[in-house]
C-alpha cells in the first residue's frame, strides 16, 4: 500500500510537471498525502521480517535494512538535484518508478513457516553462504554490554565539541556520533521487535518512530534557539546532558544489560 501511494502520488506530480500544469497547491497537497501514508506504513519494513525470518537472523537483516536506508538517504539529495537540473519533473518521475520496483518485489514476499524460529544445527549456520557467515558475526556480539559501550561512546564524541568549535572538530565529531546508531537499531530494537508477538510489530514500530519523528521536528529550532541564546559550547552542553541521560538508562538498566548474543535470544523472554 505504502509503495502504491508512493508510485501514484510521485508519479502524478512528474505528470503535471511535464504538462506544465503543476501548481504550488498541488504539490503541497500530494506531497504532505504521500509523506503522511509513508509515516505511517513506512515502518513496515522493518516489522515484517518478523514472520520471514528466523531470529538468529534478525540482527543481520536489520543491519541490511538499515545500510540500505543510509545509503538511499545519502545519495538521494545530489542524485535528486541532478535529475531537476535535467529536468524538474524527472527526479519525481524516478521515485515514482522506485515505489513501484519496491511495491512489485514486496508482492514477492512469502511468510516463512519457521519465522521467529531457531532452525537447524548451530553448528553449521553461516557454513553455506558468505550472508549466513556475517549474521553469525553480528549475532555473536553480546547486545547488552555492546549498547552500554555505545551509548558511552556517543557521549564520549560529544565531549570535545564542549571545549572548541572548530571546523575541523565538529565535523569528527558529528562523523563519529553517528556510528552506532546502526549497531543500536540492529541489536537492540532487533530484540524487541524479535521477541514482540507478530500482531504487536506494527504497533510497536509506530510507537517507537512517532515520538522520535515528534521530537526530531522541534530539535533544528531548539538547538538555534540554544545557540542564538547561549552560544555553541553551551548548547553542545546541553545536547551532551541529553545523550548522558539516555546513556545512563541504558547502564542501569539489568533488563538492556542482561540481553544476551542473538543466538540466544529464543531462550530469553522479552
Amino acid at each position: 500500500m505504502n509503495a502504491f501511494v508512493g508510485f501514484l502520488a510521485w508519479g502524478s506530480i512528474a505528470m503535471l510537471g511535464l504538462y506544465g500544469m503543476l501548481r504550488f497547491t498541488n504539490l503541497l497537497v500530494i506531497a504532505v498525502l504521500a509523506s503522511a501514508v509513508n509515516g505511517l506504513l513506512g515502518s513496515a519494513a522493518d516489522a515484517m521480517l518478523r514472520s520471514i525470518i528466523d531470529i538468529r537472523d534478525y540482527p543481520w537483516a536489520r543491519s541490511v535494512n538499515e545500510g540500505r536506508d543510509a545509503v538511499v538517504n545519502m545519495a538521494g539529495g545530489p542524485v535528486g538535484g541532478f535529475l531537476y537540473a535535467v529536468r524538474p519533473w524527472l527526479p519525481f518521475l524516478v521515485s515514482s518508478v522506485a515505489h513501484m520496483v519496491s511495491g512489485v518485489a514486496a508482492c514477492r514476499i512469502r511468510e516463512s513457516h519457521t519465522a521467529g524460529e531457531v532452525t537447524g544445527d548451530g553448528a553449521d549456520a553461516g557454513a553455506d553462504e558468505g550472508a549466513e557467515a556475517g549474521c553469525m558475526v553480528v549475532g555473536s556480539v553480546p547486545v547488552g554490554r555492546s549498547m552500554c559501550v555505545a551509548f558511552a561512546f556517543i557521549c564520549a564524541v560529544v565531549v570535545p565539541m564542549t571545549l572548541g568549535d572548530g571546523y575541523a572538530l565538529i565535523l569528527i565529531s558529528n562523523s563519529l556520533v553517528g556510528l552506532p546508531f546502526p549497531l543500536i537499531n540492529a541489536l537492540l530494537l532487533g530484540f524487541v521487535f524479535a521477541k514482540a508477538p507478530e500482531r504487536m510489530q506494527g504497533r510497536i514500530a509506530s510507537s517507537l518512530t512517532a515520538p522520535a519523528q515528534a521530537l526530531s521536528a522541534f530539535c533544528g529550532a531548539c538547538a538555534g534557539g540554544l545557540i542564538t541564546a547561549v552560544g555553541f559550547r553551551v548548547a553542545v552542553v546541553f545536547f551532551l546532558a541529553m545523550l548522558v541521560v539516555g546513556a545512563l538508562i541504558v547502564l542501569l538498566s539489568p533488563s538492556i544489560r542482561a540481553i544476551p548474543r542473538a543466538a540466544a535470544w529464543s531462550e530469553v523472554a522479552l
